[in-house]
């Protein structure tokens, strides 16, 4: 579940910056990944590896985090 909730803000959002579309979400959600992590001129497939590379390398304890900040849950949920 922290992983579907993850990609389901990550991967929209790697698309959209993929399309030349970034709105204000976009670009915080790809500032997380890092410009330099991301390729430039780069296939959509290497986008969703850059993003599928960023997910996998989490500790177990950012992954909770971070999908708890996404989904808007305080620190007591799991």
């Amino acid at each position: 579940d922290v992983i579907g909730r993850l990609l389901s803000k990550l991967i929209p959002a790697a698309v959209n910056w993929h399309n030349g579309d970034i709105n204000r979400e976009t670009r915080m959600l790809m500032d997380l990944i890092g410009e330099k992590n991301m390729p430039q001129d780069g296939s959509l497939y290497e986008v969703l590896m850059a993003v599928v590379d960023f997910v996998g390398g989490m500790t177990d304890n950012y992954a909770l985090y971070l999908s708890k900040q996404l989904g808007g849950m305080g620190s007591d949920s799991r």
